[in-house]
């Protein structure tokens, strides 16, 4: 029972980094075309489970095909991200037993962004967050406009446009091995699979 009330404390704690707008239906309306993140939206150490991966979200639209890219990967080496009024697809360097493996969702519209060069396995992803909402005022599909990537070292972006709905995926004490949602000419929606850091091991002296 103390391994399910983790697991439970992890989603609440998740949960409450988003607004009630999160769980719209893709018809609502976004009330807000820019809400500000809150100061501080870290969940407290209870979320960190004891073994095992925690799924959070997907965040954003409704529209797209569904993709799971699983969490049984040693770790994320590389995103790369093409982005215009929003983002048009992320693909995925992930590394598994040595060898690399590239999955990518969404086209190839908007203009190619900088690499996310990660440092594997000393260096993970420990939180996205961004944008999500309609590109074009109240019409169109809702679609992911914004991401921002943040590892054990450094930020990486915003890339896109921070316009509409914020949203954070993050867990405390954990990290990304994996990511799912919906996607098809653009990306629709992002969730994340994430596992516990583990220890951090000391140099020798």
């Amino acid at each position: 029972m103390r391994h399910l009330s983790k697991l439970f404390s992890c989603a609440e704690s998740w949960l409450c980094c988003t607004s009630p707008a999160a769980t719209q239906t893709q018809t609502g309306s976004i009330q807000h075309q820019h809400v500000r993140p809150p100061e501080d939206d870290t969940p407290d150490d209870e979320s960190v489970p004891d073994d095992g991966p925690v799924s959070v979200g997907p965040l954003g639209g409704l529209d797209g095909r569904k993709f799971d890219d699983g969490h049984s990967y040693d770790g994320i080496k590389q995103v790369q991200l093409r982005s215009g009024m929003g983002i048009d697809h992320i693909r995925v360097e992930y590394v598994k037993d040595g060898q690399s493996v590239w999955i990518q969702h969404g086209q190839n519209g908007g203009k190619p962004q900088p690499p996310i060069l990660l440092d594997c396995p000393d260096e993970f992803l420990v939180s996205v967050w961004g944008y999500y909402g309609r590109m074009y005022q109240d019409q169109g599909y809702i679609n992911i406009r914004s991401l921002t990537f943040k590892t054990n070292k450094k930020t990486h972006g915003p890339f896109g446009i921070e316009e509409g709905q914020y949203f954070s995926l993050s867990s405390s004490g954990c990290k990304i091995i994996g990511f799912h949602g919906k996607a098809e000419n653009f990306l629709d929606s992002l969730g994340a699979h994430m596992v516990p850091q583990g220890p951090i091991l000391e140099e020798p002296s």
